[in-house]
């Protein structure tokens, strides 16, 4: 009876562990630059038409499976109790996942009162006050065109081109993940973008910096290949619906059209001073850097939907 009852409890305890990190795992695996793709719809609220599983990744052949393993695992002979624990693990893993839903189909410092084109009024005014040069129709192509020339760049594994449209420590991390990328032999795959909204959603500042978020929800056919070609995710017909928040950034007394003197910067790395005038990078840890730029650029991307339109 005792060894049941700890049997019991390891069974419990590995489930709650399997359910939390689930609920971490499922919104973060498509928060990077380029490469967008999970393999399960997640955030939002409307439910794709073509897939046979819901939007949580879940149907009854993964239910099924799930159970026949929870009964290998802890040696529970009754299937039926299989099943049950099977079904609290789902609900528990949607519960969360419904959590962070609500939580991120508000971004901050939104209040839901929009004008023509998506923009508030409110920080359309702000931003022509710190800057009567201010352009939004201008800066909404920008971001269109910039989205294009990330995923090629992507796709063509150098994003080099890109450093003086990132922060860069933003884009020393990017990178980074690129170059992992590249190293396992994936390429990741953008055919036939469609922009449904790019809407400023809001403006602060900081000691520092002017903040800008930006909505961009966009259409497009995304799929994965191997070193070989082989699709290992989706296909060339694979087509999904994106819902981003961009977070972009200037210097404070940066202006429209106006250049930035400066000579001096220090390294998003290690810190290190450098003499942009004599380094392109830095001479201690070699990171690029580059010159501060009155033009906004890209501090962070955060994923909040994807669904899928067509397999």
């Amino acid at each position: 009876m005792r060894k049941r009852s700890w049997r019991r409890v390891s069974c419990f305890s590995i489930l709650a562990v399997l359910a939390v990190s689930a609920i971490i795992v499922i919104p973060q695996a498509a928060a990077a630059f380029g490469d967008f793709d999970s393999r399960s719809d997640y955030g939002g609220s409307r439910r794709s038409s073509s897939s046979s599983s819901d939007s949580d990744g879940f149907d009854l052949y993964s239910l099924l499976r799930l159970a026949t393993l929870i009964g290998r695992l802890f040696g529970i002979q009754s299937p039926y109790v299989s099943f049950a624990l099977a079904i609290v693990l789902i609900i528990v893993i949607r519960v969360g996942i419904s959590a962070l839903k609500s939580k991120s189909e508000k971004p901050s410092g939104h209040d839901g009162s929009e004008s023509r084109n998506g923009f508030r009024s409110e920080t359309i005014k702000e931003l022509r006050a710190a800057d009567p040069s201010f352009d939004s129709d201008a800066l909404i192509l920008r971001v269109k065109a910039l989205f294009e020339r990330m995923q090629t760049c992507w796709e063509e594994g150098n994003i080099e081109p890109l450093q003086k449209d990132f922060m860069p420590d933003s884009w020393t991390r990017f990178n980074t993940q690129l170059q992992n990328k590249k190293a396992a032999g994936e390429t990741a795959h953008v055919r036939s973008i469609q922009f449904d909204q790019v809407s400023l959603q809001s403006y602060s500042s900081d000691s520092e910096h002017q903040i800008l978020k930006i909505k961009i929800d966009v259409t497009h056919n995304i799929w994965t290949t191997n070193r070989r070609g082989k699709c290992i995710q989706g296909t060339e017909k694979t087509r999904k619906r994106f819902e981003f928040i961009w977070t972009m950034m200037r210097p404070l007394g940066a202006r429209t059209g106006r250049e930035i003197a400066t000579d001096t910067m220090h390294c998003p790395n290690c810190g290190a001073e450098i003499d942009l005038e004599a380094f392109a990078e830095c001479p201690f840890c070699h990171t690029p850097v580059m010159k501060v730029s009155p033009e906004w650029v890209i501090s962070e991307i955060d994923a909040l939907s994807q669904r899928t339109l067509h397999e």
